[in-house]
């Protein structure tokens, strides 16, 4: 199909998030080999290890790095361009905007997520001296954000397990499924049962559970109930809002900390899975 074309563009974003990212970088390597000045290609990873290591070779391959910090004019338009929709905003005094923005604009170190985190947070303050006290407190990154996050949930048991289930299902799982997971009781006598007494009423109560963690959107994906046949299903498919929330959830940094009881690993998360799908048949 490249050689239809006089110039062919193509960018692959956040290719350290691709779940199969050994086929796609071999692709890429494929690809590269096509004569010079007709492929362009943008890559756009964070920095990994075997990443670097399998396009090293690529001839013509130039490297850019984004540093993080408070000047990056792209933050401080993010800061701005957020920073306006809040409904508190409008309502405070000058003076405490360009608190607000400072604060934001010091904390960020390039890090969109953590800007994102942060304006949830003072979005739920009811007044300036609640406003003020969450700006002293500021988490100083993605890690602590979520560590602060994870404490202070009234639900960690559903917590833990829309995690669990969200970082490891084999498919895309909607809204209404996730929701489902709960209504198998771990603490029952003898083994994991049923109970349709502890569904949530309103499934989207999950997102309020797992807010800044999972997020929820309408998409596409292919669904195979039976082999060789494929259909395309729309539905309200959630994820995790970001790779850093898995890679948070398995590292060794909440293993030791006072989240540990949100630590997964694969093994464990595909047993809980599993138990589920047994016990809600």
């Amino acid at each position: 199909m490249i050689g239809e074309f006089q110039h062919v563009y193509i960018v692959i974003d956040a290719l350290d998030e691709c779940a199969d990212r050994d086929k796609l970088l071999c692709w890429v390597n494929d690809i590269s080999r096509c004569p010079r000045g007709k492929l362009h290609t943008m890559l756009s990873s964070r920095r990994e290890r075997d990443i670097e290591d399998n396009l090293v070779g690529i001839n013509g391959l130039e490297h850019v790095s984004f540093a993080g910090g408070s000047a990056n004019p792209d933050i401080v338009k993010f800061v701005d361009e957020k920073l306006v929709k809040l409904i508190i905003w409008i309502k405070l005094d000058p003076e405490i905007q360009m608190l607000v923005r400072d604060a934001l604009l010091e904390g960020a170190d390039g890090s969109f997520r953590w800007v994102a985190l942060q304006l949830f947070e003072l979005s739920r303050c009811p007044n300036v001296r609640t406003l003020k006290q969450t700006l002293r407190a500021l988490p100083k990154d993605l890690e602590e954000t979520y560590r602060q996050l994870l404490s202070k949930s009234s639900q960690a048991d559903d917590l833990r397990r829309f995690l669990n289930w969200v970082a490891f299902s084999a498919r895309p799982i909607t809204l209404e499924e996730l929701a489902e997971v709960v209504t198998v009781d771990f603490q029952s006598v003898g083994r994991p049962c049923y109970d349709h007494e502890l569904r949530y009423m309103d499934p989207r109560d999950v997102l309020t559970v797992c807010s800044g963690f999972i997020t929820e959107f309408k998409g596409a994906f292919n669904f195979s109930p039976v082999s060789q046949i494929l259909l395309t299903r729309y539905l309200g498919i959630v994820k995790l809002s970001h790779m850093s929330v898995k890679d948070y959830l398995l590292s060794d940094e909440i293993s030791s900390g006072v989240a540990a009881y949100y630590s997964i690993n694969a093994s464990q998360s595909h047993c809980l899975i599993a138990q589920t799908c047994l016990a809600y048949l």
